[in-house]
């Protein structure tokens, strides 16, 4: 995909709160930066919300769902849909994400039910599935009670409109692997092929591929791992085009962190700046973005942080999702409620100054 121009790879990438130049930068204090660094639970919280100066459980997905969701037309249904599960990325002040299993159709889209072979399970989904439209229908003076009334409302709405439309799937003719990361992507192709009936004009979906946190055995866990994560985007790709959809959609990946340079023994710690793909028909393929780094651990490599091989980012998170925000719709006045610390990289309409570090658009996404 790379070498036909459909995809593209981010270098040196992570989390900052502001740009920091060198070693010495990063060592003076005179810089702010991220909370946790090499913690996976900040990084890959930051990484989502792009708010590396706390802890925020507002993220990135959600906040364009604030601004962009009107441009849906089936209120029921959220911009932001997930295989994954409740999210940071996909949370929003005001919109979250509607969770999806992969293996949701027409016929069995619902709530999961009990067991079979429980003696009472019908007895136990129908007390389950009262007690829901009890809690749903309810009012409440109470501001937590009112939250979960209304999420569980939504969420059997939603159910109705996701039934019908998945009633309308385009068949994908590509076999998709017998992987779970494919099956998600399956999910989301068909999802994508009957976005007319989610009322959907644009669609934010997020899927997570975990067990990248290898301290030992790295090369035999990579060459299981990364074959599964190839075959998923490729597969991915092709159903993309079969439904007329290719010039459409951009996939992306992010992670936590990258891993040290040298090893442990038998894998890779903890480390900052990282590699990230992205690829899909708006993508101008065929390129590395951002500076790669030079792979030297000694004094004469300024980004380099320690002598494991921890790489100071040279492009910000903030950057690569300002890209993405504007090719999908978000207005440049709004760019600094989507990405809070998108001023201090490069300016927007509604900066009040223009930094002076110098960053400019990556040019990404044509």
């Amino acid at each position: 995909m790379f070498d036909n121009g459909e995809a593209a790879f981010l270098a040196n990438i992570g989390t900052l709160i502001e740009p920091v130049a060198n070693y010495s930068e990063f060592q003076s204090g005179a810089k702010k930066l991220p909370l946790g660094l090499y913690s996976h639970s900040d990084q890959i919280q930051q990484w989502q919300t792009v708010l590396p100066q706390n802890r925020s459980a507002i993220g990135f997905g959600g906040r364009i769902a604030d601004i962009l969701n009107d441009m849906n037309t089936i209120d029921q249904v959220s911009l932001n849909i997930s295989l994954a599960g409740k999210n940071s990325f996909q949370a929003g002040n005001m919109y979250n994400e509607y969770s999806i299993s992969r293996s949701a159709t027409a016929a069995n889209l619902g709530f999961e039910g009990f067991p079979s072979y429980f003696s009472n399970a019908g007895h136990l989904n129908d007390t389950r599935d009262n007690a829901i439209e009890s809690m749903a229908e309810a009012q409440y003076t109470n501001i937590f009670q009112k939250t979960i009334g209304n999420i569980n409302k939504q969420t059997r709405d939603s159910v109705e409109v996701f039934r019908a439309a998945l009633g309308n799937v385009i068949p994908i003719n590509n076999v998709f692997s017998a992987t779970s990361l494919s099956g998600d992507m399956k999910m989301i192709a068909e999802l994508i092929s009957v976005k007319q009936f989610l009322g959907a004009n644009r669609q934010v979906f997020f899927v997570t591929y975990g067990g990248w946190d290898h301290h030992d055995d790295v090369i035999n866990n990579q060459n299981v791992m990364l074959p599964i994560l190839d075959n998923a985007l490729t597969e991915f790709n092709t159903a993309l085009k079969q439904i007329g959809m290719f010039d459409n959609v951009v996939t992306f990946t992010i992670s936590d962190f990258a891993r040290t340079l040298t090893s442990n023994g038998n894998g890779s710690d903890h480390a900052w700046g990282s590699n990230q793909i992205v690829m899909g028909g708006p993508v101008a393929g065929q390129n590395i973005y951002g500076n790669f780094p030079s792979l030297r651990l000694d004094n004469s490599n300024p980004i380099n942080l320690s002598s494991r091989g921890r790489m100071l980012p040279t492009t910000s998170v903030d950057q690569f999702y300002a890209e993405l925000a504007l090719w999908f719709g978000v207005s440049p006045n709004d760019l600094e409620y989507v990405i809070p610390n998108i001023c201090n990289f490069y300016s927007p309409s509604s900066c009040p100054t223009n930094p002076g570090s110098g960053y400019t658009p990556l040019g990404i996404l044509s």
